[in-house]
């Protein structure tokens, strides 16, 4: 889907997600609109997503993330926010 994902240079965003990398256009979308976090060298490509990590991205990418934000900004904020609006369903 984001195989064609235009960005202004090929730079290294995070240690273990180099260009040419699998899933290096995905990241970096994610990286360039600021649904990930840019604070942390390495991104963690080859480790399980965690429920957390996919309520965080998923209420940044839905928009929700102001509400998470509101009760605190904080993993659960962000689980709490996406299982109240059925962005995850538990």
């Amino acid at each position: 889907m984001l195989k064609n994902y235009e960005k202004s240079d090929d730079k290294t965003i995070f240690s273990d997600v180099v260009p040419g990398s699998t899933y290096y256009n995905e990241i970096r979308f994610l990286y360039d609109n600021g649904y990930i976090d840019k604070n942390n060298s390495v991104f963690g490509a080859d480790n399980p997503i965690t429920l957390g990590e996919v309520a965080i991205i998923m209420c940044r990418v839905l928009g929700y993330d102001v509400y998470a934000i509101e009760n605190g900004g904080n993993i659960s904020s962000y689980y709490s926010v996406a299982v109240s609006n059925d962005i995850i369903r538990i």
